[in-house]
């Protein structure tokens, strides 16, 4: 208590007003570090989730051989076993939607095409998946001016498991 007393009667006589500007300076300093350490905690925790979404991604599209509207023929299980394209796009955007990323904040690509369209590759071959998220340091921009607006994107490369077969399969 006399600590707080004592400050309060240097802010009340001092007269060049230094002391009150420290104080501010400091204050303002201290938001500012907590604003970057929120910023920064809520950044990693989208950037972890993009790493694993990005996983989920990559190793769906090589265990199906890319991604389509409807199952090949010949995949084993049919149409029960195989993740349509919407399927896997609502599952990006509810672990996204809980991560606080829009689903207007995020695209993905299936070598270098869009994930909207047919992306099929026969067994053997690479796949590159890549999926961004962009991002802002949202309480860290009320206090430095400028763009603090940022993308990432996670690349991913796995080859497909999945080969179609047209013709009938003979058993031994």
């Amino acid at each position: 208590m006399s600590k707080k007393n004592n400050l309060l009667s240097k802010l009340k006589y001092n007269k060049s007003g230094s002391m009150s500007t420290e104080i501010i300076l400091g204050t303002l300093i201290v938001i500012i570090l907590i604003s970057f350490a929120i910023d920064l905690i809520l950044i990693s925790h989208k950037l972890m989730v993009l790493s694993t979404t990005s996983t989920y991604l990559s190793r769906t599209v090589g265990l199906q051989g890319g991604l389509l509207s409807n199952p090949p023929s010949g995949f084993e299980g049919g149409g029960n076993g195989y993740q349509r394209k919407a399927t896997v796009i609502n599952n990006i955007n509810r672990v996204f939607k809980a991560a606080g990323i829009r689903t207007t904040e995020w695209f993905a690509k299936i070598n270098g095409n869009d994930i909207l369209g047919e992306n099929k590759v026969d067994e053997g071959f690479a796949i590159k998946t890549e999926l961004t998220i962009n991002f802002s340091w949202k309480l860290l921009s009320n206090f430095i001016p400028g763009n603090l607006n940022q993308s990432v994107t996670s690349k991913r490369v796995v080859i497909s498991e999945f080969k179609e077969r047209t013709e009938g399969i003979k058993g031994e």
